[in-house]
């Protein structure tokens, strides 16, 4: 089977093969990881994991350009990844906690659209909560940011909201 991704034909089992390594050497995968079967409508491929937590921290992007996050059942840690200035190709739909504390975010768009669990984006340069989650189900910790507002704030937080030591 061929595919075109980036205006080149390639062979699908080779391409899968590429992403899944490229997921392996830069996450720590917990439970199962399933890839496509087909390319989605901006010809990527989509990847659903069970709880993933990134182990290479140098790591720039959340995806290869291959493929970007649809689903993690459980987890989705990128914490700490100082390199990370965007959440572009991260999960849409986080089945428990989303952490993406200390890496050096401006902005959250790109970030999970639902979250079940708790939602960390503290010890970032935010100014905003825009693209956030609108429903979480957990906690939301927002502290130690340049937050000026709270726009963009969740119609719905579960449990706790802490937006301690903002600077502005």
């Amino acid at each position: 089977e061929i595919e075109k991704i980036g205006g080149m034909e390639s062979n699908v089992k080779q391409l899968k093969k590429e992403i899944e390594e490229w997921i392996r050497e830069n996450y720590n995968i917990y439970g199962t990881l399933e890839i496509s079967k087909k390319l989605n409508k901006d010809g990527l491929y989509e990847v659903i994991g069970n709880s993933v937590e990134v182990k290479n921290k140098n790591i720039t992007s959340l995806t290869n350009g291959m493929f970007e996050w649809k689903e993690t059942q459980g987890d989705f840690y990128c914490s700490e990844c100082t390199s990370l200035i965007s959440l572009e190709g991260a999960p849409k739909k986080v089945g428990g906690d989303f952490d993406c504390w200390r890496t050096n975010l401006t902005s959250l768009k790109g970030g999970p659209k639902e979250d079940k669990g708790d939602f960390d984006c503290s010890n970032n340069r935010l100014k905003t909560l825009e693209c956030a989650p609108q429903k979480i189900g957990g906690s939301l910790d927002c502290s130690n940011n340049n937050l000026t507002s709270l726009k963009g704030f969740p119609q719905e937080v579960g449990y706790e909201f802490n937006c301690r030591g903002n600077r502005n």
